[in-house]
C-alpha cells in the first residue's frame, strides 16, 4: 500500500484540531485548568498558584471563558470576588471526543455525559434507586479497587480517606455532599458535615436526596468546633462564607473549595427547590470526581 493511500485511509472526518486542545495548548491554559481541577479559585489565588502577571492570567481566563471550559460566579462572601471553576464531566466528554476524533479505537465505550440529565435524577443514580447507575465494567472496576483496598487492611481500618464538608448552616450543601459522597464512596471514604453557624438539616435538602434514593432523615447540624481536634484528608468547603472562616485542622489536610450558591435563599419554592437539584447533580459529579482523586492520592502515597 502506498504511503498516499495508506493516509488515505486512515483520514479523520475532520482534519481540523479540536478547538479545545488548541485552547489546553498553551502552557499558561494548561496550567489554570490543572489548578480548577483540584478546587474553585479566585483570580488572586490563581495569580499567586501560577506566579504570572496578573494581565496574563485574566487574558487566558477570558480565552478559556470563550471557550467554555471555565464558568464563573461571584462570590456569596464577598460580591467583588469572582470564583472560577471548570466542569470535569464536560472536559472528560471533550477528550473523549477529540480522542475518537483522531481513532475510535482509543476510546471502548461511550462516556456518560455530566449534561442533559433530568434535575429530578441527578446522572449516575437510578430514579428512586439507592445504587448509583454504573455499567457492569464500571461496577466492576469499583469492585476491583474495594477489594485491593481490603486486600491492604486499610477498607475498615486508618487507611479509610476521611473527608469533611463544611458550610455555614450545615443545612442544606454540605449535608447534601455528605449523603452524597457516603453513598458512592461505599468503604473507600468516612465522611462528615458540619457547619460554621449550624442550625437543621433543610427539608429540601432532604426531600431532594430522597429522589436520588439517599436518606439523611437521620442527619443533623453540628457545628464544626465538633470536629477541630480530628484528623482529615480532606476539607472541602462548599460556601463561600465557610471557606473564610474554615478554621485550621491538624495534619495539613487537602483543603478544597466548591463553590456554590445558598439554595435555601431562594423564596420562590419551585425556583428553590430547582436549584436545590441543579446543585446535587452537580455535586454527584464533583463527588464522584473526588474519589477518583482520593484513590489516585492513596496509589501515590504507596508509590504505586
Amino acid at each position: 500500500m502506498s504511503v498516499t493511500s495508506g493516509a488515505t485511509a486512515f483520514s479523520s472526518p475532520s482534519p481540523q484540531v479540536p478547538g479545545f486542545l488548541r485552547l489546553l495548548a498553551h502552557d499558561v491554559r494548561w496550567r489554570l485548568m490543572l489548578a480548577l481541577a483540584r478546587s474553585d479559585h479566585r483570580v488572586h489565588e490563581l495569580i499567586a498558584l501560577l506566579d504570572q502577571p496578573a494581565n496574563l492570567v485574566s487574558y487566558h481566563l477570558k480565552k478559556l471563558r470563550e471557550g467554555e471550559l471555565v464558568h464563573e460566579r461571584r462570590s456569596s462572601a464577598d460580591a467583588r470576588d469572582i470564583y472560577y471553576s471548570i466542569d470535569l464531566g464536560k472536559v472528560r466528554d471533550m477528550f473523549f471526543a477529540a480522542g475518537d476524533a483522531l481513532h475510535p479505537g482509543i476510546t471502548h465505550a461511550q462516556v456518560e455525559s455530566a449534561h442533559g440529565s433530568e434535575p429530578t435524577t441527578p446522572r449516575g443514580l437510578a430514579p428512586g434507586s439507592s445504587q448509583p447507575a454504573r455499567s457492569r465494567s464500571e461496577r466492576a472496576e469499583r469492585a476491583e479497587r474495594v477489594e485491593a483496598a481490603e486486600r491492604a487492611g486499610g477498607v475498615d481500618g486508618p487507611q479509610k480517606a476521611r473527608v469533611l464538608f463544611l458550610c455555614t448552616h450545615n443545612s442544606a450543601r454540605s449535608q447534601m455532599a455528605e449523603g452524597i459522597l457516603r453513598q458512592i464512596g461505599g468503604n473507600l471514604v468516612e465522611v462528615c458535615s458540619a457547619g460554621t453557624e449550624p442550625s437543621q438539616v433543610h427539608a429540601d435538602a432532604i426531600r431532594t436526596l430522597a429522589g436520588m434514593g439517599i436518606d439523611i432523615t437521620g442527619h443533623h447540624s453540628k457545628h464544626v468546633d465538633e470536629f477541630r481536634d480530628q484528623r482529615f484528608d480532606y476539607v472541602v468547603t462548599v460556601c463561600d462564607k465557610a471557606r473564610e472562616s474554615c478554621p485550621y485542622f491538624a495534619g495539613d489536610p487537602d483543603q478544597i473549595h466548591w463553590s456554590f450558591p445558598d439554595p435555601s435563599a431562594l423564596e420562590d419554592e419551585e425556583a428553590r427547590l430547582q436549584l436545590f437539584r441543579s446543585i446535587a447533580h452537580d455535586l454527584l459529579a464533583r463527588n464522584r470526581f473526588l474519589l477518583s482523586l482520593v484513590e489516585g492520592d492513596r496509589r501515590r502515597s504507596k508509590g504505586q
